[in-house]
C-alpha cells in the first residue's frame, strides 16, 4: 500500500470518528443506531480525547462501514462531490461535511 494511500486511509478514519463522536455526543443513541455502535462502543468513543482518537485512527484500514444499497442516493451523492473543488483533500471535504450537522 503506497504511502499515499495509507494518509488518505488515516485522514478519512480520523474524519470519520469525529463526525461519529459529534454525532454521538448530540444524541448517543442517535448515533448509535446510525453508526452501529453499541452502548459500551459509543461511550469508549466519547471517552476519548483527540489524541486517543488520532491515535485510533491511524490503521491500515478503513473504519467506515458503509450501506450504500440507495441507488438515487448514491447518485445524488456522487454528484455533489464532484462539484467540489477536486483539489481539496479527503479531510478538508470531511471536515466541511461534519460542520453542517
Amino acid at each position: 500500500m503506497s504511502t499515499h494511500t495509507l494518509q488518505s486511509i488515516h485522514e478519512f478514519n480520523l474524519a470519520y470518528l469525529y463526525l461519529v463522536r459529534k454525532i454521538c455526543t448530540k444524541d448517543i443513541h442517535q448515533g448509535m443506531r446510525q453508526f452501529n455502535l453499541t452502548q459500551e462502543g459509543a461511550s469508549k468513543l466519547l471517552s476519548l480525547d483527540d489524541q486517543a482518537l488520532t491515535r485510533l485512527a491511524r490503521t491500515s484500514c478503513v473504519m467506515a462501514q458503509f450501506d450504500l444499497k440507495d441507488h438515487e442516493l448514491l447518485t445524488q451523492l456522487a454528484e455533489s462531490f464532484e462539484k467540489k473543488t477536486r483539489n481539496q483533500s479527503v479531510l478538508s471535504q470531511a471536515r466541511e461535511a461534519i460542520s453542517v450537522l
